[in-house]
């Protein structure tokens, strides 16, 4: 995980005037794209970490009226977007606020445009330079997370159990906060060195209503094509809490394990 000094993430906030605008963003993506590009993971990274904090303290009360705004669900819920707010807010509000525990309401926060700062410094072209794995996602559960895309569909199936080989078709998923993790361990070289070694191997992650993990290899385990992890869907919280760090441990021990599997610790 990337990391950055609270002074430093604090200061990058104070770019923003107190409340988020395009006109603050776009200050706030120069100061980052000026720095390394590990400073704009450290910001995501600790930006996600004080707004889930917030959310966990603070109930958050949306005022009937804004219930009815649309807000992008593909980055975050109102919530969250009204916790982003009151980060932008500075330091010495946030700190405040976490303090006191109290409600928040939506209507005493500027929390529309919020989204903008979720998503800053995302565009940085450098992050695309970055070489990382590419871990192909399956949520076969009927029970799915707010943001986790799936076509998976259970009854359409029948009860017909398809297995997880790869070689027979998989059934994609997508969720924003594995390809955070993916990001954050694209700027990580230990991880990079490590998956190198195993460069020629497919990574899937299958979420499924198993009992204990399971690690598979396929075609066999002495050529392997396609590594897989299968993970009880009880791995993740269903409640709306951010997965990014759960996926983060389960994606570095698929690679550690395969290359267990393989006779090469690293």
């Amino acid at each position: 995980m990337a990391e950055l000094s609270p002074d430093r993430f604090w200061s990058l906030v104070d770019l923003l005037g107190g409340r988020v605008d395009a006109a603050g963003v776009a200050r706030l993506e120069e100061a980052l794209l000026a720095a390394d590009v590990e400073e704009t993971l450290g910001f995501a990274d600790e930006l996600d970490a004080l707004v889930s904090e917030l959310v966990v303290r603070c109930t958050v009360v949306l005022d009937p009226d804004e219930q009815r705004v649309e807000v992008p669900d593909e980055v975050a819920e109102p919530a969250e977007l009204v916790a982003t707010a009151v980060v932008a807010a500075g330091r010495d509000t946030h700190d405040r606020v976490l303090g006191a525990g109290q409600p928040l309401s939506s209507r005493e926060w500027a929390w529309r445009e919020a989204a903008l700062l979720l998503e800053a410094g995302m565009g940085d072209e450098r992050l695309d330079d970055l070489e990382g794995p590419d871990v192909l996602l399956q949520w076969r559960t009927t029970q799915v997370p707010d943001r986790v895309d799936t076509d998976w569909d259970a009854d359409a199936l029948g009860g017909l159990d398809l297995g997880v080989d790869p070689t027979l078709g998989v059934v994609l998923a997508r969720d924003p906060d594995l390809e955070e993790a993916l990001l954050r361990l694209q700027a990580d070289p230990e991880y990079q060195r490590r998956r190198a070694l195993i460069d020629g191997i497919d990574l899937h992650l299958v979420v499924s209503e198993v009992a204990e993990p399971e690690l598979t290899a396929w075609p066999t385990p002495e050529a392997v094509e396609h590594a897989v992890l299968e993970v009880p869907v009880g791995t993740f919280a269903l409640d709306g809490s951010p997965r990014t760090d759960t996926y983060l441990d389960l994606v570095v021990t698929l690679v550690v394990s395969v290359q267990e599997q393989l006779g090469d610790p690293g």
